[in-house]
């Protein structure tokens, strides 16, 4: 009776990964694929000579394809048709791995506490081939005439202010024999955190100025903490001293903030301070992955460039 349940579980188990994809459903096999890397994310310029030297001086301009995780890159090519000259190129925006594709890895998605940082890698890898067959994306240069346009300006928009802590990678869920012993699977809170956050100890990050508009929409705040020990606590969220939310968390579980319609007066001298504390005791930890505080901000980006 035993070797047959494993039999079964084991053709179920067969039957279930045969449905999931592997992700490479984007290749075709019939195509070469030239494999470069991406660590920041920036505008990237891939010049006529580069080509050259990779044996792609004679490719057509129109028949460039990119990817990246599976997914199609817009390419800009200095010329739209025919081959690249000495001095012509193709450029695009290219951005470092994130932990989108870490999610697979985790036993259920729910326990990504955030897909902004990749647990593995911050590098990502971009694939260049010729599809003589089909469209390929493109950017392509639109002017911007608003000689005829007569829209009055907008006084605000909404702004959405993030931080997401890479000060740690965090081990997640554990069980204490003694000492404690993490799982080896992917699970609860494991991913890059702020510094472990004790009893006493309040985690706290300024944002100023925020160019704050008080009479647009009420703001509203996101954030994602999980337990560190095998005990229960209360994780607070506050904003410059302002009791936003209190979260009950038991054991090592995530848990998400969410409050809307906050009001203007909570961020009277155009700062935010965003406050994480907890009440546990003796070693108990919690852990905050990050927050995102959306509010109407003014047409002012503090002299930064773009």
């Amino acid at each position: 009776m035993k070797r047959f349940i494993l039999i079964l579980s084991l053709v179920l188990t067969g039957i279930i990964t045969t449905a999931q994809g592997y992700n490479n459903e984007w290749i075709n096999y019939s195509l070469t694929y030239y494999k470069f890397k991406v660590g920041v994310t920036g505008i990237f310029r891939i010049t006529q000579p580069e080509l050259v030297s990779a044996g792609l001086g004679s490719a057509s301009a129109q028949d460039f394809k990119l990817w990246r995780n599976g997914q199609e890159i817009a390419l800009y090519t200095s010329v739209t048709t025919g081959t690249l000259t000495s001095s012509d190129y193709i450029e695009f925006y290219g951005e470092r791995n994130d932990g989108k594709a870490d999610k697979a890895l985790y036993k259920y998605d729910s326990l990504q506490m955030c897909d902004k940082w990749s647990i593995l890698t911050d590098t990502a890898s971009y694939f260049l081939t010729i599809n003589t067959s089909g469209t390929n994306k493109r950017l392509v240069n639109t002017p911007n005439n608003v000689a005829g346009n007569s829209l009055p300006p907008e006084t605000y928009f909404m702004y959405k202010l993030g931080k997401y802590y890479k000060e740690i990678q965090n081990a997640g869920y554990g069980i204490d024999f003694g000492e404690l012993v993490h799982s080896a699977a992917f699970d609860n809170g494991e991913g890059w955190t702020a510094n472990m956050l004790y009893p006493g100890i309040t985690l706290q990050d300024n944002n100023t100025p925020l160019y704050f508009y008080a009479t647009g929409p009420p703001p509203s705040i996101v954030a994602t903490a999980a337990g560190n020990y095998s005990t229960v606590r209360n994780i607070k969220l506050g904003i410059n001293g302002n009791p936003i939310e209190t979260n009950y968390v038991n054991s090592f579980d995530i848990t998400q903030f969410n409050a809307t319609g906050l009001s203007a007066s909570v961020f009277n001298g155009d700062a935010a301070n965003v406050q994480f504390t907890q009440d546990g005791t003796g070693s108990d930890n919690i852990v905050v992955s990050h927050y995102e505080l959306t509010y109407p901000r003014l047409f002012n980006f503090g002299a930064q460039s773009l």
